[in-house]
């Protein structure tokens, strides 16, 4: 999964997006230990920008694994506050055992069986938005979402991440912005 331009992108969304009194902001980046953020300076890494919303904001010291310890488990119970065994997603591919090989990824907020921080912001009256987050196309919680879909460089892909982003057009109008949401670099940025 490639976590890093979407990180990069939700930076210069803000810049784009001036986030509001009333916003609520979550960044999470998948399989990074928070020392990394936390202690950037005694490990070398430069991330001015993860700094300085920590120095302004809220933070968690880090996070204890669900089980399975797999990304789309995690980042739902991150949402909901709940256990895998009760928010209903087990894993990051469906059980299929007709599907020889791959199962189909969770995409779809529907599966979630528990309620999430999305929609407990918008009974609230707050605005939210979601950048590549696991499992919530369709969330109508959610007034800004480009859902997370894999593979990422596919054309396939691409026209149906158009598609499900919300509201109609936000995608296009962020590229507009920013330049493409779509990466050609590998996890660690080498490609």
């Amino acid at each position: 999964m490639k976590v890093l331009p979407h990180v990069a992108a939700s930076l210069l969304l803000l810049a784009a997006y001036p986030v509001q009194a009333r916003s609520l902001l979550l960044i999470s980046v998948d399989a990074l230990r928070a020392d990394y953020i936390r202690e950037a300076e005694k490990h070398g890494i430069k991330v001015p920008n993860l700094r300085r919303l920590m120095a302004e904001g809220s933070y968690a010291q880090g996070v204890r694994p669900t089980v399975p310890s797999i990304t789309f488990p995690s980042h739902i119970t991150l949402v909901t506050g709940v256990q895998p065994n009760r928010h209903g997603i087990v894993g990051n591919d469906r059980f299929d055992p007709t599907a020889p090989g791959a199962a189909p990824q969770y995409w779809f907020a529907r599966d979630i069986t528990a309620d999430t921080l999305w929609q407990a912001a918008a009974r609230a009256g707050l605005s939210t938005g979601s950048l590549g987050w696991p499992i919530t196309a369709g969330q109508t919680a959610i007034r800004y979402n480009v859902p997370h879909l894999e593979p990422y460089e596919s054309a396939e892909t691409v026209k149906l991440q158009e598609a499900m982003a919300r509201p109609d057009g936000f995608l296009a109008e962020l590229e507009s912005k920013l330049g493409s949401f779509y990466q050609d670099s590998s996890e660690n940025g080498s490609r």
